[in-house]
């Protein structure tokens, strides 16, 4: 007996989704706007890991569960299901046949399981809704199509339901709003905003829109709105409070400008005027983190970890709520530290002085062959409380670990304390869209590497202010003193000659110097002992970075060429001539330049047996400064104009040698003797 046409059309057609957002952002709006009630719903996703795509058990196991629900009358959102849709040719259809006894009737349809057809009971109740997205629809059958209510939804569609739902004046402030983002990106170049697509605009303008109970909106407190990641950026966003529109406008701006690339900033900060372009350039390289990834995750997990808000208090003292933002996606480039992060230990990810603030758990999606084995990482992270960071890396340049992003993300949905990372190459056409909705955030990263921002503070100093002499060295390194000295103690040692004589080991208190000034010693020794010496003194670090850039701010035109410099290798990096990011372009430029100048600094420290006493200093820095500067800086070579793609080794053997044999010295004794007979000789 076959269902009537009437009770056919009460039935109506099962749904079928078209989502123009590309990320699965409609399925999570529907759930979100109450249009779909999740407690009514069951959300059929299925993976395209190389082991799942024939795995015809885990096939039964899904339409063993929708048949569940079929007989229990849910709603059933199948994604990305394409594999057992022919099993539902008749659901689809509504092919449906009715058997009746008296007062009572059941509705059955056939579902094909495995090898087997069964009829399946139908509840009244029963929905369907099939999800496809906008690149998939010309490559669906026009039969299968035309079998469901079709609805197109986009990012754009919900924003204006919201918006229609605003006061006039309300309405007012977000059009000005909306037309001078268009403005921006239009003049910044979309190209240059990492995974901007039509949506990522109008997914940030939903953000500073809120629901009440009675489904009224109204824009949010924009002073309310800041997370542990962005409050840094209320000194840009809130230069005007009181103007609402203003601050609402460089909210929408701080987040877009998040997945821009630094060189792209720098590229573009000429472009605009110079108050703007100050405060835009403040707010990024100063106010957002894109190039150190311990600190990143640091801010990350603060200490209200358990807690989906908590007061914090700004810089005017005044408390707010800060949000907890707890996924987030990085876009980086391409390197083998990013292609090789599942491999690197917590020393080698994060500053092994520092590593037991945080413990993290980190998976590679290209050695993940099947759902259950991901799913099963997800469960161990979620039931270890020691971990608190899960890292996923995703290589953007394959399309078909790009393609796993949306079913990792909905696994990451259902799981707090998120940190994801897609490895991806520099071209936005390739990236997954960056939709700022549902508790996700974006960033570009210039470099994942630890310790690489080499210099950086100073060289953004620079870029800040270009004609402007640098006057103060800066005390905030942006990086690992000791991984950026690592190459300087290499050269250092491989051009040492020692000429000291032997002296025995009862003579020296620091075990260190003693096994640097033997002259059998190795150089991986050497390197070894010295740097367990510097690592005691991260203050002497400082200083000899800072004065190695107040020499080179000394240099005439210095700063305008610096400036010019780093805007040349930014734009040669967005014109395709550099492969290299921007932090690591401006470390192979300086880099033979700061080698040689450390490692003169550090062979008159070591000259005199310098090091066992330089050694005593970690417990008073206070002179530090002082001995320094008894070194004429001037005579070292500091030509940073060398050809910085190719780097020629530096020349040169440094003599080790006492002018007072058998008598350990204080550093630099021989420097500030001569200093004094100078003073003497003037007078």
């Amino acid at each position: 007996m076959k269902l009537e046409s009437m009770q056919r059309r009460l039935y109506g057609r099962y749904k079928l989704i078209i989502d123009e957002s590309d990320d699965e952002s409609a399925v999570r709006l529907l759930f979100q706007t109450g249009i779909i009630d999740p407690n009514q719903t069951e959300v059929f996703r299925m993976s395209d890991f190389s082991d799942d795509i024939n795995n015809e058990l885990r096939n039964v196991e899904i339409l063993s569960t929708i048949k569940l629900c079929m007989e229990t009358g849910k709603t059933i959102l199948m994604v990305n299901t394409g594999r057992i849709h022919g099993s539902l040719y008749d659901v689809f259809n509504q092919n449906f046949s009715i058997m009746a006894t008296g007062d009572t009737r059941k509705i059955f349809s056939k579902v094909a399981i495995g090898s087997k057809t069964v009829d399946v009971v139908v509840n009244d109740n029963f929905q369907c809704i099939v999800h496809i997205n906008r690149h998939e629809f010309d490559d669906i059958p026009a039969p299968f199509l035309s079998r469901f209510q079709k609805y197109s939804l986009s990012i754009v569609d919900f924003y204006r339901i919201q918006f229609q739902r605003l006061s006039s004046e309300e309405q007012n402030i977000m059009n000005n709003v909306e037309n001078k983002m268009q403005t921006f990106i239009k003049h910044f170049g979309q190209q240059y905003l990492y995974g901007l697509n039509d949506n990522t605009l109008y997914s940030c303008l939903l953000l500073v829109i809120e629901t009440d109970e009675n489904r009224q909106c109204s824009i949010s407190n924009i002073h309310q709105s800041y997370s542990q990641l962005n409050i840094k950026t209320k000194r840009f966003i809130e230069e005007n409070p009181g103007n609402k529109q203003q601050c609402l406008l460089r909210f929408i701006l701080s987040k877009l400008i998040q997945i821009a690339s630094p060189e792209s900033i720098i590229f573009k900060l000429p472009t605009f005027q110079d108050k703007f372009a100050q405060s835009l350039f403040k707010n990024y390289f100063q106010y957002q983190e894109h190039f150190n990834i311990e600190n990143f995750v640091r801010e990350l997990i603060q200490k209200h970890e358990n807690q989906s808000s908590y007061p914090i208090t700004t810089d005017t003292h005044t408390e707010i709520n800060t949000i907890m933002t707890t996924k987030v996606i990085i876009y980086t480039r391409t390197s083998p530290y990013v292609v090789g992060i599942n491999k690197a230990s917590k020393y080698q990810l994060f500053n092994k002085q520092n590593n037991n603030t945080f413990d993290e758990n980190i998976n590679d999606l290209a050695v993940i062959e099947n759902a259950a084995v991901l799913e099963e990482k997800f469960r161990v992270f979620e039931n270890d409380r020691n971990k608190k960071v899960l890292i996923i890396v995703i290589n953007g340049q394959k399309g078909q670990h790009r393609q796993h992003l949306p079913f990792v993300r909905q696994l990451v949905d259902k799981t707090e304390f998120i940190f994801h990372v897609p490895a991806q190459q520099l071209c936005n056409s390739v990236g997954s869209p960056s939709i700022f909705l549902h508790g996700w955030d974006f960033y570009f990263f210039d470099t994942c590497t630890p310790g690489s921002a080499f210099h950086l503070q100073r060289m953004l100093e620079i870029v800040s202010s270009p004609k402007n002499q640098l006057k103060e060295p800066s005390k905030n390194i942006l990086c690992d003193l000791n991984v950026l000295f690592d190459d300087c103690l290499w050269d250092f040692c491989s051009r040492t000659q020692i000429f000291h004589p032997q002296l025995s080991q009862e003579i020296f208190s620091d075990e260190n110097a003693y096994e640097f000034y033997r002259k059998e010693t190795s150089i991986t020794k050497r390197v070894e002992c010295l740097k367990n010496i510097l690592q005691r003194l991260t203050q002497i670090q400082e200083y000899i970075v800072n004065i190695y850039h107040e020499q080179l701010s000394r240099k005439k035109n210095s700063s305008q060429n610096s400036y010019n410099k780093i805007y040349q290798i930014s734009k040669d990096i967005l014109c395709g001539k550099r492969f290299l990011g921007l932090v690591d372009s401006l470390q192979l430029h300086i880099r033979t330049s700061f080698t040689n100048f450390v490692s003169n600094i550090l062979k008159y420290l070591a000259n005199d047996y310098g090091l066992e006493t330089l050694s005593k200093l970690s417990t008073d820095q206070t002179n530090v400064g002082s001995i320094l500067h008894l070194i004429d800086y001037t005579r070292f070579s500091l030509d940073d104009d060398s050809n910085d793609r190719f780097p020629s080794p530096t020349q040169g053997i440094f003599q080790l040698v006492t002018h007072n044999a058998f008598i350990l010295q204080t550093p630099l004794y021989q420097l500030f003797h001569q200093r004094i007979k100078t003073h003497a000789d003037d007078i």
